[in-house]
């Protein structure tokens, strides 16, 4: 039986597509739907960004990967401070764009590929952003106060400041 060896150059051309193929398929898989939103954030990363220590991120829903929440520890349960996370699905994304009245949308620079606020009157801001194939939506309540006095202009800046930064870490990611 004989064997043909390939000329050098041809080999050497199938190693260079073999390794563009490669970087390609991770490249898809960079920019590929998260599976686990616990998976997103540390609970170091949000203690940092809040401002209080939280715990481990825990599924908001039983056996449901979609959504999480760090909750700040040593507190009541209805005071702590938090901040969940929710995967979402173009279509969800692209819904949650839709006006409505009385919804505020406010558009969002250097975030992904979109991104924005969304506002209602007396409960928390979410941030909604996009890159490539995920969507995710951020959500923080940073005022421990908030059931004695509801949304104030500085708890929603730092609700706001504490999704942009959360919003970073997790594109870094994608």
């Amino acid at each position: 039986m004989r064997i043909k060896l390939l000329h050098p150059s041809i080999a050497f051309s199938i190693a260079i597509i073999a390794a563009l193929v490669a970087l390609l398929n991770v490249g898809a898989a960079n920019a590929a739907t998260p599976a686990d939103a616990c998976a997103l954030l540390t609970a170091q990363q949000v203690s940092s960004a809040l401002g209080a220590v939280v715990g481990p991120g825990q599924p908001t829903m039983p056996n449901s990967t979609i959504s999480c929440s760090w909750s700040e520890q040593g507190v009541p349960a209805a005071g702590a401070r938090n901040v969940s996370v929710l995967l979402m699905t173009v279509k969800s994304f692209e819904s949650s764009k839709t006006p409505l009245q009385g919804l505020t949308k406010t558009p969002v620079s250097g975030l992904g590929d979109d991104a924005f606020f969304t506002e209602r009157p007396a409960t928390v801001t979410s941030l909604s952003v996009k890159k490539g194939d995920a969507y995710f939506q951020i959500k923080t309540r940073s005022n421990p106060d908030w059931f004695k006095t509801g949304k104030t202009p500085e708890s929603e800046k730092k609700d706001q400041d504490v999704d942009r930064a959360l919003a970073l870490e997790i594109l870094k990611k994608l």
